[in-house]
């Protein structure tokens, strides 16, 4: 949520300072991901685990409907859905219902 903050421009300055949107220098299909800069960072077993680099990778393996909300409501609700799913892949969406599929052992 801090990514998607920092990148609305909501967020504190420290923490927007952190992230950097990827500039494309030429047109490609990928160019509307909304990707973020992930850091170099020195250090094997800081550098790895830092807000900075974490939170930058977290945010690039995001589905792009998710990185493309343009309201915080969206995002915390297309978030919280994709959290839902990855969590419980047995369980599937059927309209506005869920279908519990029951598995026996």
């Amino acid at each position: 949520m801090y990514n998607f903050k920092a990148l609305q421009g909501t967020a504190p300055q420290y923490l927007e300072e952190l992230v950097v949107p990827y500039q494309l220098t030429m047109s490609i299909r990928s160019e509307s991901g909304a990707f973020l800069i992930i850091p170099t960072i020195p250090g094997v077993t800081y550098g790895n685990r830092c807000f900075r680099k974490v939170a930058v990778t977290l945010w690039n393996n995001l589905p792009v409907t998710i990185r493309m909300c343009k309201t915080l409501g969206t995002f915390k609700k297309k978030i919280k859905t994709n959290l839902f799913v990855s969590a419980f892949p047995i369980m599937y969406l059927a309209g506005k219902n869920y279908v519990f599929l029951k598995m026996y052992f």
